[in-house]
């Protein structure tokens, strides 16, 4: 039986980090404040946007109590009309999802993007009636590194997780997969080798991925 394959999403499907990043500050600076690319790949790269928005205005704003829920809604409504001419796939990444799904490889989807967010990725990359079974951050109630999401998605997809192998792209990620107890493969989109090290397998770009290779993590 070949193991449960669980994706990422940002940084493994589709290249749109910048949009999340232009989004979530376009946002923050309609509420007076700024939010620089080092603010944002420290608060918010590998986390959900409730956890990133949370700890940004604890760190910003920590005498204010900001209505969180509403700006993740808001930053979800700029990130949609931004993805709508701006959204990139990865290099690759649709056609290994279709080779893995040919070999009969069980496929889920483990985000910490809002269910609308990873509708609209699935969409693009015409793929969504491929996977099984999609986490999103509304699924769970701590997000990666906790193994919360990658448990429920092996759950969802009737596995164990000894039975599973993850494709991750963040250090939070792959920790959250190994506090699994699943393979990980880690791809070099966002983050160096250095900070993935923690991974089973290291490659940088998934055409460098193949069906045998995933098999012969698995065995």
């Amino acid at each position: 039986m070949p193991p449960a394959i669980l994706f990422d999403m940002n940084g493994v499907l589709v290249d749109d980090e910048d949009l999340h990043f232009q989004a979530a500050r376009r946002v923050v600076e309609g509420m007076g404040l700024s939010m620089s690319g080092e603010e944002y790949g420290a608060f918010f790269f590998g986390r959900t946007d409730r956890e990133g928005f949370g700890d940004f205005f604890a760190r910003r704003t920590p005498s204010v109590r900001q209505d969180v829920a509403g700006v993740v809604a808001e930053k979800s409504r700029a990130y949609s009309r931004l993805a709508a001419s701006g959204l990139r796939a990865c290099e690759g990444a649709a056609e290994l999802v279709r080779s893995l799904d040919r070999a009969g490889f069980p496929l889920g989807l483990v985000t910490g993007a809002i269910r609308a967010e990873a509708e609209a990725v699935l969409a693009l990359l015409e793929i969504g009636d491929l996977f099984r079974g999609v986490v999103t951050a509304e699924d769970v109630s701590a997000g990666k590194p906790s193994p919360e999401p990658y448990l429920r998605g092996a759950s969802r997809l009737g596995r164990e997780p000894r039975e599973c192998v993850v494709i991750e792209d963040s250090p939070s990620g792959v920790r959250s997969a190994r506090a699994a107890g699943m393979a990980c493969i880690a791809v070099t989109s966002t983050y160096g080798a250095r900070d993935l090290a923690e991974a089973d397998l290291v490659v940088a770009r998934l055409t460098e991925l193949t069906v045998e290779t995933i098999k012969v993590m698995a065995a």
